[in-house]
């Protein structure tokens, strides 16, 4: 019954999207807390992100978590996702309408569109937006394969800052969805894991240069170290978002 929540949360809130005067941000943000409550998870956040009103936000991609995670602390992000996302029953359709820019990963004409599509919301000096997106295109453990460079070629070419971000997890595996993890099973997995907590960390936003391979790198590797480290410290309890 408890995984079930998820969907019907997930729901209303959806419903509650296409009232009058009904704000997106705030029902994401809403939304986030909520389900993050009733995972029993405490928050630490370190650092504090740029002020710029325009970001590319990058880091370590772990869970679908990461995403509740991003929606509860900078609710103004907007998602690049995978395209299969968009036929997950109900979370599919409320990713749609908070503005999620799905991308084909195997079509190469897809994916173009998607870039040229962030491309024109940057470009748009009316626009307000923080594009969130990991570079390593899928969740994993290790962060070990190079990080995808597209986001950071858009940043350099709409002039926007890269924000990186990490968001380390205990207990690790048990919070993961990785491999042949199955979204139902993992639901009951956290549901039933006592202790939760997250640690999400701002790291130093910068503008991309000629060194853009580099940056990457650094970039990468600082939000590998982050998480890494982060796992070996001790698990004591940690509040500081209110629900």
């Amino acid at each position: 019954m408890k995984t079930l929540f998820i969907f019907v949360s997930t729901f209303k809130y959806f419903l509650k999207s296409y009232k009058k005067n009904a704000s997106i941000t705030k029902l994401k943000q809403a939304w986030a807390l909520d389900i993050l409550k009733r995972f029993n998870f405490e928050i630490k956040i370190n650092n504090q992100p740029s002020s710029q009103s325009r970001r590319i936000l990058v880091g370590n991609h772990v869970s679908y978590l990461d995403i509740i995670v991003l929606l509860a602390i900078c609710p103004e992000a907007v998602f690049l996702s995978k395209q299969e996302v968009a036929r997950w029953p109900i979370i599919g359709a409320a990713a749609k309408r908070i503005g999620t820019i799905f991308v084909s990963r195997d079509n190469r004409h897809a994916r173009s569109e998607a870039r040229q599509k962030i491309k024109n919301l940057f470009d748009n000096r009316a626009n307000e937006i923080h594009l969130a997106g990991f570079p390593s295109g899928t969740t994993c453990l290790t962060e070990s394969k190079p990080w995808k460079k597209g986001l950071f070629e858009i940043a350099q070419q709409s002039d926007v800052l890269v924000q990186p971000f990490s968001v380390d997890y205990f207990p690790w595996r048990e919070c993961a969805y990785v491999d042949q993890d199955n979204l139902f099973l993992s639901l009951i997995r956290l549901f039933k894991t006592p202790n939760k907590k997250v640690v999400f960390s701002w790291g130093e936003a910068f503008y991309v240069t000629e060194n853009i391979e580099q940056e990457i790198k650094s970039t990468q590797d600082w939000s590998r170290t982050r998480f890494n480290f982060t796992n070996k410290k001790s698990h004591n309890p940690m509040q500081i978002m209110a629900f």
